[in-house]
């Protein structure tokens, strides 16, 4: 009876106080950072059950975005706003205390002086995480090197279609 009680007390009381004082970054780790874009790993635990078969994350982030897609979730965006809606995509109730996790790769556009991070998560009813100790401005030598980046691959397949492919046996540069 008393674990129980204790049980109860940690899942409606304990949970929820940490899922609020956490910060995005701690929530969703931005991994395989590329030109213009990143993955992002969401995970955490619930802090309370699913209302049925299927669950709803909202997402905003720091600034607009170009483009956002998922793994093992369904997403609708307002890219302008910054806002995405995930669900799940396959059909399964969720008990508090489960471990949610997935995936999603977000882009943004050249020129663009903030990068979208999360600013905040709400899983149903429930606020996960709020704001991010993340960098909000790409500084103007990060947006000097997203520009060389562009310029040198732009110039590597101009080589390519000129010259040939590094892999041919024929590749020849002058």
């Amino acid at each position: 009876m008393g674990s129980r009680i204790l049980s109860i007390l940690i899942i409606f009381f304990v949970l929820p106080y940490f899922a609020i004082c956490r910060k995005c970054d701690q929530v969703v780790k931005e991994v395989s950072p590329e030109i213009l874009s990143y993955l992002g790993n969401v995970s955490f635990a619930a802090p309370g059950p699913s209302g049925g078969s299927t669950w709803t994350l909202y997402m905003k982030t720091t600034a607009p975005f170009t483009f956002i897609g998922g793994w093992d979730v369904r997403v609708e965006s307002d890219a302008e706003k910054g806002i995405v809606t995930f669900h799940n995509a396959d059909e399964w109730v969720v008990k508090a205390g489960e471990e949610i996790s997935f995936r999603f790769r977000i882009h943004y556009a050249p020129g663009t002086r903030k990068i979208p991070h999360v600013k905040s998560l709400q899983w149903e009813k429930w606020t996960i995480c709020e704001g991010t100790t993340l960098p909000q401005k790409l500084e103007s030598s990060d947006r000097k090197s997203i520009r060389n980046d562009l310029l040198r691959k732009r110039k590597n397949v101009y080589e390519e279609r000129k010259y040939g492919s590094k892999s041919d046996n024929n590749y020849v540069r002058p």
